[in-house]
């Protein structure tokens, strides 16, 4: 299992580019990278936006900190539900979260 955590996202924020950052572990605690004992290479790590009922897909990249995932994605005002996944394609190990975001 993976262990799927949202680092630095305000539940209220101002229109514009919306930074997301998590950071992606396994259950045990181990860390994730590319290339690593737990290669993020062989997962797929997701952001997925919903407002009124208009969903965008958005793959989150290596920030080049250990076990650390980030996207940029521009919003505009309303409500939303953020849904942050990682799927290890190898061994079906899945985590993920969600969040309400309002943006003002």
């Amino acid at each position: 299992m993976l262990v799927v955590e949202v680092l630095e996202l305000d539940p209220e924020v101002v229109a514009g580019p919306l930074k997301w950052h998590v950071k992606v572990r396994m259950m045990c605690g181990c860390p994730t990278s590319p290339g690593g004992m737990w290669g993020s290479d062989q997962m797929e790590i997701m952001a997925i936006l919903e407002k009124d009922g208009i969903t965008t897909e958005v793959s989150m990249a290596f920030s080049g900190e250990t076990s650390h995932f980030v996207a940029t994605v521009p919003v505009t005002k309303g409500s939303y539900t953020a849904t942050f996944y990682a799927y290890q394609t190898e061994t079906g190990n899945t985590g993920v979260v969600t969040r309400n975001i309002v943006v003002r």
